[in-house]
């Protein structure tokens, strides 16, 4: 009985120290990129200057968003998109 019970009492021993040591593996993947990047050198989503319909969706955001102690909209050189046949969308 006493051999069973060291051989019980060395088997919970060797089970509770194995495992977890994180043996390297692969570097984990880097996130993925936005899904709208935004225009270089601006805050302005691409599909913004791609579409009227995402232009005015952009507009809207940042307008529901407006503070007084936010940081400025970086523009930069992006050019939102427009449509000649499209009616008005109101804010």
């Amino acid at each position: 009985m006493r051999h069973l019970t060291l051989i019980l009492a060395a088997a919970a021993l060797l089970a509770a120290c194995g495992g977890g040591g994180g043996g390297g593996g692969a570097a984990p993947e880097p996130p993925p990129p936005p899904a709208d990047p935004p225009v270089m050198g601006s805050d302005v989503p691409t599909s913004a200057t791609t579409s009227a319909e995402a232009a005015q969706r952009f507009v809207a955001g940042v307008a529901a968003q407006s503070s007084e102690t936010a940081e400025p909209l970086r523009v930069g050189t992006a050019q939102l998109a427009g449509s000649e046949t499209a009616s008005p969308a109101g804010l």
